[in-house]
């Protein structure tokens, strides 16, 4: 197989790997590039390969009949506990190696020592799973395979990391039928979510990119960039093959040399011509940068102003960037007619309600296109979530985080107000009257109510203004039905 395209093989497998993952859940519906592209270098090696969702009765009749050799588990800190339950209980009906890898194991590497695990698998995956595959086939020692830890008869063996991926051209196209065959849906989904890119050059204080960073420490550049031609012929081929009508760009930020952008603005236009969404950091937004990027077809972008209070965000969250200067970039993008969504953090560690409000008032003077606002959550090795679980105003077990749409684990009455200003956040940027009424609003226990207002807004300016491509009846019910099941309540 040539290096860049999709596995288009299937000759007899050499093993059988099962991924278990709750896509629908904890990626509401959006595509899980990681998994796709260890699935994709598994079947270009010859192995076969299935994703299961952690439904214990069709997990165990998917083990039984299928019989994998090896079981992968991929997952984020929050949404592990379900998939992880869900192998542990069929653990007595098969003899497959279980591996446990995603942000997860990354970033609590000592779940390796309570959990029913065999292995875990950090950083980068997918040279990692191709070796491993490889020695469970030839049945060799794998103790000393990079980016793994290693449960052996002696202890755990705990590897170093091999180098990043520096040419990402080299890595064949994300496996996507593995999600489409047991989701037919999402093959029927108008958006295509493709990744230019891997890395970010920031450390953001409450972001897992600087654990990352320090984790793979003099092994190679943070941000690997693919060719123009290797991306465009991806995008080109769900276009054709898949009839998609909108690409999701996932980068963390989608911030490129000028000669790369102008290269992608001729061949992406001339090729392809979707519109797309995209991730930009304020302070690094420039006139021309961006008007290449609406004249490639960029539509929706998506920054981050994450506190309108000034300290906060320069001192706790990391992000020196000023109003005046996030107020120029919100100008250059509205004036090339991109679309705004822009990112907001409320119940962050000594946050005053007073300072919330201040972060929403500033939202309603940039008056962007949908405001999102998530609950501050104190994930394990970052350095704010390390600083806030050490105060003791947070729940400091890692199960109970179910993600940042749901609730606060901010402890007393702020939590509560919180997460009632999370829900009303974006309806309060498009509607300000609602400012006007939140002295109540948050004092009444109406946070169902809110949840399910805050989600169906949040359903329509997705269809409507983000996203907006023909998702038709059926497209925009499967959208919100999985927003509604990935926020939870």
């Amino acid at each position: 197989m040539r290096s860049g395209e999709p596995y288009r093989g299937y000759r007899k497998a050499e093993m059988r790997v099962l991924f278990v993952n709750d896509v629908p859940t904890e990626c509401a519906g959006f595509e899980p590039l990681g998994l796709l592209y260890l699935s994709s270098v598994l079947r270009s090696e010859g192995h076969d390969t299935k994703y299961c969702p952690p439904t214990r009765q069709e997990l165990g009749r998917i083990i039984r009949d299928w019989g994998p050799a090896l079981i992968a588990i991929s997952v984020s800190t929050g949404m592990h506990r379900r998939c992880l339950d869900a192998v542990v209980a069929t653990s007595e009906r098969h003899n497959a190696f279980i591996v446990l890898g995603g942000s997860y194991a990354t970033f609590c590497e000592t779940c390796i020592e309570a959990e029913k695990i065999d292995a875990l698998c950090l950083g980068e995956g997918e040279g990692a799973i191709v070796e491993l595959a490889r020695s469970l086939v030839e049945k060799t020692d794998l103790s000393s395979i990079k980016n793994l830890h290693v449960k052996t008869s002696t202890g755990i063996v705990r590897n170093d990391l091999r180098p990043l991926i520096g040419d990402l051209d080299a890595l064949p196209f994300p496996d996507r039928d593995l999600l489409y065959r047991r989701h037919p849906w999402m093959a029927k989904g108008k958006l295509a979510y493709v990744a230019a890119s891997r890395g970010c050059p920031f450390d953001c204080r409450y972001c897992c990119n600087a654990y990352f960073h320090e984790l793979y420490k003099g092994k190679g550049p943070r941000v690997r960039k693919r060719s123009v031609a290797g991306l465009v012929s991806e995008i080109r081929e769900l276009k054709e093959v898949y009839q998609k009508e909108f690409v999701h760009f996932t980068d963390d930020l989608f911030d490129f040399p000028l000669p790369w952008l102008e290269e992608f603005r001729d061949r992406y236009r001339r090729e392809v011509g979707l519109p797309f969404y995209c991730i930009m950091r304020l302070d690094v937004v420039r006139d021309e940068k961006i008007g290449i990027l609406a004249d490639a077809g960029c539509v929706s972008m998506a920054v981050a102003i994450e506190s309108g209070n000034d300290a906060i965000r320069r001192d706790l969250l990391g992000r020196s960037m000023s109003k005046a200067r996030m107020l120029e970039g919100l100008t250059i993008i509205k004036r090339h007619g991109i679309r705004l969504f822009v990112q907001n953090m409320l119940g962050l560690p000594g946050e005053s309600l007073e300072q919330m409000y201040e972060t929403l008032d500033f939202n309603i003077r940039c008056r962007p296109d949908y405001a999102w606002a998530s609950m501050f959550v104190p994930y394990p090795n970052t350095s704010l979530g390390e600083q806030a679980l050490e105060s003791g105003l947070y729940n400091t077990d890692p199960n109970r985080f179910s993600g940042f749409f749901v609730a606060s684990l901010q402890k007393g009455r702020l939590g509560k107000k919180a997460k009632r200003l999370q829900k009303l956040f974006a309806l309060s940027v498009e509607f300000p009257l609602i400012r006007r009424l939140l002295g109540t609003l948050l004092q009444l226990p109406l946070t169902r109510l809110y949840e399910i207002s805050r989600k169906f807004w949040k359903g329509y300016c997705y269809c409507r203004r983000i996203f907006p491509v023909r998702h038709g009846v059926l497209g925009s019910c499967r959208l919100m039905v999985a927003l509604f099941r990935r926020s939870g309540m």
